[in-house]
């Protein structure tokens, strides 16, 4: 008899609980804030806060034109993009918070982390999930929840979302096929949204 009444609080938890551990593995990696584990990113990220909280110590709101968010892609503006950015936004308040190596739960811990509240962008450009190793659906689900976090910390700003580039040297490649599951993710996400 003991047992015969264990077992419907035991089932009961069971059910009870699934539905929360289905919840927090939905997106996976992809959706979870991951802190840096190597030197040279760790670097890059203090360099970008210091960067927010020098502008913030010279005006109260720092209103940007425009901000970068990415991987590699969005970072290497500054080196071998450098002429590049330097004539189409070395005169605008533009901010690249781009890191090399990034996947979305990377973006996700550095807006967590940084002192987002400092600046005010007129315009968000993201691309970002080319470094993801989950699957294209989780790498979508990060992408989206990063879009939600931009906009929630700038209402008032537009983003850009891009799709993430080409991977693979032929059409068929693996890389190539996830980075085209991934873009088929996002315009069924977003093509028809004014988000």
């Amino acid at each position: 008899m003991k047992i015969s009444s264990r077992i419907p609080v035991f089932l009961f938890l069971i059910f009870a609980i699934c539905p929360l551990l289905s919840a927090e593995e939905e997106g996976g990696d992809a959706v979870i804030a991951e802190k840096y584990d190597m030197q040279y990113r760790i670097d890059r990220f203090h360099d970008q806060v210091r960067w927010i909280k020098a502008v913030a110590r010279d005006t109260k709101n720092f209103d940007l034109d425009i901000m970068f968010v990415g991987d590699s892609i969005t970072h290497r503006w500054e080196k071998a993009g450098k002429d590049v950015w330097t004539k189409y936004y070395g005169n605008r308040r533009a901010f690249n918070f781009g890191t090399g190596g990034d996947r979305t739960g990377n973006v996700i811990w550095r807006l967590q982390n940084a002192p987002m509240d400092k600046i005010r962008p007129k315009m968000i450009v993201l691309m970002i999930g080319t470094n993801n190793r989950t699957k294209p659906s989780d790498t979508v689900l990060g992408i989206k929840k990063i879009v939600g976090m931009l906009k929630n910390y700038y209402p008032a700003a537009k983003i850009l979302l891009l799709e993430v580039f080409s991977r693979g040297e032929k059409a068929d490649s693996g890389g190539r096929r996830t980075v085209n599951a991934i873009n088929e993710g996002l315009r069924k996400e977003y093509a028809n949204s004014d988000q």
